[in-house]
């Protein structure tokens, strides 16, 4: 039996060595590198931006509008606005949508085939109009995968990077839902990159890592509030660092007292939640704050005030 553990073990050290041969042969040569970026961002963005005109999807039509309600209160500087009708978060895929809107009417001599006044823009819903819209969200998602790769490359080396670069592009669902106006795979790949994002501060424990995994967390609540159960798993990990701190770094120390580890959480969670809350209320409600918590909290300290000095009179 101790035979045969070591080797299975000698066996496993040998295909690690042989990864980490591939990785510092590929590392060396800097054609070899553009090569393989070139083939993950072909990966990530040929599959997702081709034929977007074919059908309509479900929810499209519905949050179609909300976009262009979204975009038009930018424009018109109308931030309460920016809270549709609907209630429905979205809110990173409708700043794309505003920019590309923008860029669209500014450059009106690149896309002239599909350009309708600013005052019907909510009355064409036509394939060729729903593409445009679809192109948006595909090369998003598809930025998201580049950077998930690139996160996975400084975790896990070249080998596990190109093979996570075919997963991440090539997955059906996430093809399927990064070539529509819908939020399930932009939300989904802020919450893989808050995840990876932490992973990297457990690697190298540089805290700008924990800021990254919590403003990536903010932005996937900000699209679809589902996003939010990463908050928990998060949490967990940071509470599993107290006790295993340094078991996951690449820099080992084997005096890590309590003090040091109670402050190290401490620090991360504060770190983190300001992260999350910040990019949160930054991309989701600081449009519609700025014009209505003053005149909120006014009324809401007013309503206060009555009622103190309406019961004042009861306790004389």
């Amino acid at each position: 039996m101790e035979r045969h553990r070591a080797k299975h073990w000698e066996a496993m050290f040998q295909d690690l060595k042989v990864i980490e041969t591939f990785d510092q042969r590929l590392s060396a040569k800097r054609g070899y590198v553009w090569l393989a970026w070139g083939l993950i961002i072909a990966v990530a963005i040929i599959p997702r931006v081709l034929d977007l005109d074919v059908f309509y999807a479900r929810d499209e039509l519905a949050i179609w509008p909300w976009a262009d309600e979204f975009a038009l209160a930018i424009w018109n500087g109308d931030p309460a606005g920016t809270l549709t009708t609907s209630d429905y978060p979205g809110i990173p895929m409708y700043w794309a949508q505003t920019l590309f809107l923008t860029f669209k009417y500014t450059v009106p001599s690149l896309l002239q085939q599909t350009m309708i006044p600013v005052d019907v823009l909510f009355e064409d819903r036509s394939l060729e109009l729903l593409a445009e819209r679809r192109l948006v969200v595909g090369l998003f998602v598809a930025a998201q995968i580049v950077a998930s790769v690139w996160l996975v490359r400084h975790l896990f080396g070249w080998s596990v990077a190109l093979l996570s670069a075919i997963f991440m592009g090539l997955d059906p669902f996430g093809l399927t839902e990064a070539r529509v106006v819908r939020l399930e795979m932009i939300s989904a790949m802020f919450v893989c990159l808050t995840i990876l994002s932490y992973f990297l501060y457990l690697r190298y424990r540089r805290r700008r890592w924990v800021l990254a995994s919590g403003v990536m967390a903010g932005l996937g609540v900000s699209a679809k509030t589902s996003a939010g159960l990463v908050v928990p798993y998060i949490w967990l990990l940071l509470v599993l660092d107290l006790f295993l701190a340094g078991t996951f770094s690449i820099y080992r120390d084997n005096d890590h007292p309590w003090s040091k580890r109670v402050k190290d959480l401490i620090l991360n969670g504060l770190l983190w939640a300001g992260g999350a809350i910040g990019s949160f209320f930054e991309f989701a409600f600081c449009p519609f704050y700025l014009t209505h918590l003053p005149a909120q909290l006014t009324a809401d300290i007013q309503n206060l005030l009555n009622q103190i000095f309406l019961r004042v009179p009861a306790f004389i």
